[in-house]
């Protein structure tokens, strides 16, 4: 039977219970309704897991260019740009802000799906 697929931080946190034994003690400590469902959904709802989408070839290569070039400071526009491949590629609505820490903190988040991407154009070649 496959694995269901996690829905957030309560799945996570259900699952390492599950694999330590700690889920069996709860149980026997506090019985079968140890309140363990509801706390699992309220993480789950606080904590989701984010669907992801791939970068498409034009989101590579500008993310690319921006990381090959190590700025201390992006501009406006660039940011703008950073903020829009974040938000699609996340799932998520986050506002633009120029603050150059805010870049580059959605820079770095960014670079995990960037640098899976780069790996995988670089596996299909060989």
């Amino acid at each position: 039977m496959a694995k269901e697929k996690s829905k957030g931080l309560g799945d996570d946190v259900e699952e390492v219970l599950e694999k330590t034994g700690a889920k069996k003690v709860a149980q026997f400590l506090f019985g079968k309704d140890c309140n363990c469902e509801q706390r699992k959904e309220w993480l789950n709802k606080k904590f989701p897991r984010r669907s992801t989408e791939c970068l498409t070839q034009k989101e590579y290569k500008f993310l690319d260019e921006l990381y090959q070039s190590k700025p201390r400071t992006i501009k406006a526009d660039k940011s703008k740009e950073v903020y829009a491949i974040y938000n699609r590629v996340f799932n998520m609505k986050k506002k633009f802000s120029n603050c150059n820490s805010c870049v580059k903190g959605v820079l770095s988040e960014l670079n995990i799906i960037y640098t899976k991407y780069k790996e995988d154009v670089l596996q299909k070649k060989n």
